[in-house]
């Protein structure tokens, strides 16, 4: 087993954007073990090269899964990846839930079962997540060496919902919810919270870039241990309302 303090990382929904960079982040922080899951098999092995160009120490795995699908794919990801713990040794230290459908919704015309998908992807699939990953991040917090974390990506939609948005605006409201009934359960022992992202995920994004979410995670985790940390922490880029204007024309087509 390796001699580094830091454990593993487990981001659902790995992608070009936040998902790889906050990946690639702890892993250059000296996490030991990387599992990146995604639906998307041949983007897995571009997220899976990126986050192993940041360090060359870390082992980087990859897992595919539709979040959206049924329950038992997701548990039996889950229990790979147990076995993967189990057989080095290295404890599950922080998970990221980074999985959603970022779309438009007409409302009316959206069939209830796209909402139903969504509300799926966005809560009932992050409470399976929870099962699996809360005892496991219970007993990494026994140990003095380790931080457990479990952080969420979330969206200002959660507080201030948008009609042609509104399927991705339900799911949202939910997740922040169920996050925030965790953190009260468990902040005693581990770190569990959300970053709501008021703007577009991009490089040339004032506040919003990738990079500068990983380092929001890397801040919530490093916080000190035993502490209540905070459930909720905003990243607002001053073009999002701008933004969202001109989506809600390019939808509407107003």
């Amino acid at each position: 087993m390796s001699t580094s303090t830091k454990g593993a990382l487990v981001v659902i929904g790995s992608g070009p954007g936040i998902g790889r960079t906050t990946a690639a982040h702890f892993a250059s922080q000296g996490f030991q073990h990387i599992f990146l899951l995604s639906r998307n098999e041949s983007r897995l092995a571009e997220d899976a090269k990126a986050v192993s160009a940041a360090s060359s120490a870390a082992k980087v795995e990859t897992l595919q899964i539709d979040v959206a699908g049924d329950e038992a794919s997701l548990k039996k990801v889950f229990s790979k990846i147990d076995s993967k713990l189990k057989a080095t040794g290295v404890p599950l230290e922080v998970v990221l839930y980074n999985a959603a459908r970022v779309g438009p919704s007409k409302i009316l015309e959206w069939e209830a079962k796209q909402l139903e998908e969504d509300l799926k992807m966005t809560t009932v699939s992050l409470y399976i997540t929870f099962q699996w990953a809360i005892p496991h991040l219970v007993e990494t917090s026994k140990s003095d060496s380790h931080n457990p974390a479990f952080f969420v990506t979330s969206g200002d939609l959660f507080r201030a919902p948008f009609p042609f948005l509104f399927s991705l605006s339900a799911g949202k409201a939910a997740q922040h919810n169920l996050v925030s009934s965790f953190h009260k359960a468990y902040s005693s022992q581990m770190h569990i919270a959300a970053v709501p992202i008021a703007g577009t995920v991009s490089d040339d994004a004032k506040v919003t870039t990738a990079q500068a979410v990983a380092e929001q995670f890397w801040k919530m985790y490093s916080q000190e241990k035993g502490k209540e940390g905070e459930m909720s922490v905003e990243m607002r880029d001053p073009d999002y309302e701008s933004g969202v204007e001109e989506l809600r024309k390019m939808v509407q087509g107003s």
